[in-house]
């Protein structure tokens, strides 16, 4: 789900999107893909906070199941 938001706002592949979702929710966090980098769009904010928000619940998500095991 989360390689599709962001293949869609972004432009990104599947793959690099996918990609992204991975290194974002395991907190390795390389840097080499970051969304909001086209700025002149007029909802560079909405997608920020969808991101964030999508990062956030996505960590919790997986803390919670490391708990779980």
């Amino acid at each position: 789900m989360g390689s599709g938001l962001f293949h869609a706002f972004e432009g990104w592949t599947m793959m690099q999107s996918g990609y992204f979702c991975f290194i974002t929710l395991s907190t390795i966090g390389f840097g080499d893909f970051a969304p909001g980098q086209i700025t002149n769009e007029s909802n560079v904010g909405e997608k920020l906070v969808i991101g964030t928000i999508y990062a956030l619940f996505g960590m919790a998500i997986l803390a919670m199941c490391f708990d779980l095991m």
